[in-house]
């Protein structure tokens, strides 16, 4: 298995089908034009489709991260869990 890096700019659809939680995850990209100026454009890098129970788990995973975000800086290592 092979591990992935997913970046994204936000989660702009999401839904439920078929028991399945599922959410497009989307970024912007940035093109130059010939002219000097930038274009942004949107595209899909993920997709995320799961049960209720990993999305909770996600949910947590996600708050508990941002949580460490909003502290102060340190040396420490990542927590795994």
């Amino acid at each position: 298995m092979s591990d992935n890096i997913v970046y994204f700019d936000g989660c702009t659809t999401f839904g439920k089908a078929a028991g399945s939680i599922q959410i497009e995850l989307e970024a912007n990209m940035l093109d130059p034009r010939p002219d000097g100026s930038v274009e942004v454009r949107r595209a899909v890098t993920g997709r995320l489709r799961c049960s209720n129970a990993a999305a909770m788990q996600l949910i947590a995973a996600l708050q508990s991260a941002l949580e460490m975000a909003n502290k102060e800086p340190s040396d420490k290592p990542l927590t795994r869990n």
